[in-house]
């Protein structure tokens, strides 16, 4: 019978857990004073060790929950665990602001600067020798990406995770918290019709736009950002109406949803002043997640995820890691879930050196083939979220000039 080491964890997202049993750590992150505090027999000094706690941030997870398990009073424990995990799911919709140092920094130290800064696992990717220097402390995500992008051309990664040069992207927006809207551009086509008698048409006005969502936030489903109002410095309505699309649909690893919409040409007014619109997204807030570390070494070994199942019946890797991956797998609920809509199982692939695969959302079978030039093993990541929570991200754009 063969065995298969296959790790599988429930996450809260924003910081990894720390095994129970763990041994009290020699500075306990500074937290020793709160702890006693919170196993005083006064009220009032629990309260000032509650009142302590509360300064707890991101960063003082792993220390806390290490005090946690370390500590003899269950009372304790359970504070310190309860705190942990209320950090890491306000994290999981709202993540920490962002403090990076750059000085004449490459493209790849500038990437493993920014993961140690936001908890990311970012790549980097192709690279036109530019240098990036950033003072950045406590900002927005995506204030620091826009900065970093105005010195770099930096392009915002398609699988989630790598980051190319010379490539230009958004370079500023309307940030607000972990979002960010810009104005893409703006443009006018007139049309000059020479079969009938050289007549013009009366033009057309389009602006593109997006809406960017910071990486560390974990997007289930989303309907596309659409505009409500725009109106020029004449005090001119410019949107025309047209169909929105609301539906929700599956996310994939983008950090940026785009769309454009036509606007009326109207004689008058200079700039757009106030261009306002709203987004909707399906943030999860916690999943449970499975980690197989050689997908090729585990046909026909069930997967076992969020109340689900997934066999590989085929996962085949061409020689050398050069070539198609062949692979084919079915999927079903567990029979005491058969009652129950299937939730989507996210599935990531990833090779040996880290280089992403493939990723992609099912709720049912999967098969085909995927090329490319693949380091072995194959790693396989599948989640299947526990709790979400639905946003809607309003915002508005300003100061946009008219062509």
């Amino acid at each position: 019978m063969r065995t298969m080491a296959v790790m599988a964890a429930a996450v809260v997202l924003g910081a990894g857990a720390a095994a129970q049993g763990q041994t009290l750590p020699a500075k306990g992150g500074g937290w020793e004073e709160a702890i006693h505090k919170l196993s005083s027999e006064d009220f009032s000094v629990r309260q000032a060790g509650q009142k302590d706690l509360q300064k707890a941030g991101l960063a003082d997870c792993e220390d806390l929950e290490a005090l946690a398990y370390a500590a003899e009073d269950p009372e304790v424990r359970q504070q310190l665990l309860v705190r942990v995990h209320d950090i890491r799911e306000a994290a999981a919709v709202n993540p920490p602001p962002v403090t990076l140092e750059l000085e004449n920094a490459t493209l790849g130290e500038t990437v493993k600067a920014l993961n140690k800064a936001a908890g990311l696992s970012l790549a980097a990717g192709a690279d036109s020798g530019g240098r990036f220097t950033l003072h950045a402390r406590e900002e927005p995500f995506w204030e620091v990406w826009f900065a970093l992008n105005r010195q770099g051309s930096l392009a915002a990664p398609r699988d989630g995770r790598t980051v190319h040069m010379g490539s230009q992207g958004p370079t500023r927006g309307a940030v607000t918290g972990p979002y960010a809207a810009f104005a893409q551009e703006i443009g006018y086509e007139r049309t000059v019709n020479y079969q009938k008698g050289g007549a013009a048409g009366a033009g057309t006005l389009t602006l593109a736009y997006g809406v960017a969502i910071d990486p560390r936030l974990r997007v289930l489903r989303y309907s596309p950002p659409h505009l409500t109002s725009v109106v020029d410095d004449a005090g001119h309505e410019r949107l025309v109406p047209a169909a929105v699309q609301t539906s929700l649909q599956p996310a994939g690893r983008e950090w940026m949803y785009r769309d454009s919409v036509a606007l009326s040409v109207i004689p008058g007014g200079k700039e757009i002043v106030s261009a306002k619109g709203t987004m909707h997204v399906t943030l999860i807030v916690s999943q449970e997640q499975v980690e197989v570390p050689d997908m090729a070494a585990h046909v026909g070994m069930p997967i076992v995820v969020g109340g689900q199942r997934m066999i590989f019946s085929k996962f085949q890797m061409p020689p050398g890691g050069t070539g198609n991956i062949e692979f084919s797998a079915s999927m079903e609920a567990l029979p005491q879930n058969q009652d129950r809509e299937m939730v989507p199982m996210r599935v990531e692939l990833m090779d040996g050196a880290g280089k992403p695969v493939y990723s992609l959302q099912l709720t049912g079978g999967w098969g085909g083939s995927l090329g490319g030039n693949y380091k072995p093993p194959i790693k396989g990541i599948f989640s299947v979220p526990q709790r979400v929570k639905e946003v809607d991200v309003p915002f508005e754009l300003k100061n946009i000039a008219l062509p």
